[in-house]
């Protein structure tokens, strides 16, 4: 699998064009839903998961070519990332509770797609096809339980590394993306998602799998044109 996603990647960077004509700078802020894909041989944990609200905010680059219409739309991202648990459990003596939990993951991220443009008099359509690399620079689990008019809370940091004993998840990331939107003169609106490659998950001896996977709405407004 791993070899089949590097090819998908190495022929999509291949493909880029090598005459680049002009550049466009631009700023975009946004709102990001995520959700998590999490397995392992014997369950799918991901099933109760609801989509999380987070942040997007960085810079883009649109880079022209000499093809019409076509460009390479790049950028640099901080984007929030994870899952939300929100629901009633029961106990074994039959009485209910309510249980929130939340993780909160924080990467930077660096997306390369290909961009479709369909210009209408002073507005140009545009379709986004590609994919992304991410790396976590932070994270943590938040959780609560209220029970009997009771509130009981927990707060644990993320471990990033690559020791399956004492670290959760890898920091790499990478996945496919896509997306549309519209220019309006200087400004930007679109829509995004994407759909991890990568699994992060530190612990693969049970078949385990942790995936990202998210869409997100964004503002944007263009510096350099």
């Amino acid at each position: 699998m791993k070899f089949l996603q590097a090819i998908v990647f190495g022929l999509f960077i291949s493909w880029l064009p090598l005459s680049l004509e002009a550049q466009s700078l631009g700023i975009r802020t946004g709102l990001n839903a995520s959700k998590m894909f999490v397995k392992d041989e014997y369950h799918k944990y991901s099933n109760d998961f609801k989509l999380s609200p987070g942040l997007m905010a960085g810079f883009s680059l649109e880079f022209f070519t000499k093809r019409e219409n076509f460009s390479i739309e790049t950028g640099a991202f901080y984007i929030t990332k994870g899952y939300r648990i929100d629901e009633t459990r029961n106990i074994p003596t039959w009485e209910e509770y309510e249980y929130l939990e939340k993780m909160s993951l924080h990467y930077l991220e660096v997306p390369i797609h290909m961009k479709f443009s369909f210009p209408h008099q002073e507005l140009r359509f545009y379709l986004l096809m590609g994919g992304y690399f991410g790396y976590g620079i932070s994270g943590k689990v938040y959780s609560k339980a209220e029970f009997r008019g009771q509130e009981y809370t927990a707060e644990e940091e993320i471990h990033w590394g690559n020791n399956p004993q004492s670290d959760l998840l890898l920091r790499p990331d990478y996945g496919l993306s896509a997306g549309a939107g519209l220019h309006v003169k200087r400004l930007v609106f679109g829509l995004s998602a994407q759909y991890a490659l990568a699994n992060i998950s530190t612990y693969r001896e049970r078949d385990n799998v942790v995936q990202n996977m998210g869409i997100c709405a964004y503002v944007g407004f263009t510096l350099i044109k």
